[in-house]
């Protein structure tokens, strides 16, 4: 649909907007999963989805999204809770565009570039699995296709629609599952407690 449908507008924009929030939400969902299962190389084949949300990136996972964050929840040392920390000190008629903006460049080439950043300073040391990282370069390439497809085909305000779209509504996920303001104490955790476990 995101090609095919679009070229052919096969719906109007406003229903490709809603389609394309609920179905990247729910691939995202997907990759989230296959990032908590057990790794060999073959079982973990759907991290990649995890792009598709344009929010979180499956080469996060590769750091060690769930040593690093759901084993540390509501922890000070929890690496979540500073993620929308730079947003916040925005003025906040500038926060919705600012941060768009920002994930806009996080999507097309922020992560490439970190990806490319994570292989020169690990030096071999860290080698994810030849899979991953054909994963998350055809997933990478497929956001930015996309991006240019609708520019060549003048609907480019239909990408910019869902993209705000898909993006806010998954940070409001984020920040809805997560008690970012809340010690550990006050969340009736304790700290390094693993939420997604229980």
């Amino acid at each position: 649909m995101s090609f095919y449908g679009v070229y052919h507008e096969l719906l109007p924009a406003w229903a490709f907007a809603i389609l394309f929030l609920c179905t990247r939400t729910a691939m995202a969902s997907v990759g989230h999963y296959h990032s908590h299962r057990a790794k060999n190389g073959l079982t973990d084949w759907g991290e990649g989805f995890f792009d598709m949300q344009y929010v979180g990136a499956s080469i996060v996972t590769f750091d060690g999204h769930v040593l690093g964050h759901h084993t540390q929840t509501n922890a000070s040392v929890d690496p979540k809770r500073t993620v929308f920390t730079g947003l916040l000190e925005l003025p906040r008629i500038w926060r919705v565009p600012a941060e768009t903006i920002r994930r806009w460049g996080h999507a097309m080439t922020g992560m490439t570039i970190r990806w490319v950043t994570l292989l020169i300073m690990d030096q071999g040391n860290h080698n994810p699995a030849v899979w991953k990282n054909v994963q998350f370069l055809l997933f990478r390439a497929l956001l930015n296709v996309e991006f240019f497809f609708y520019l060549y085909t003048g609907n480019l305000w239909l990408w910019i629609a869902q993209f705000a779209l898909t993006v806010w509504w998954n940070l409001f996920l984020i920040v809805s599952s997560h008690d970012f303001d809340q010690e550990a104490a006050h969340a009736g955790e304790a700290p390094g407690h693993d939420w997604g476990k229980f």
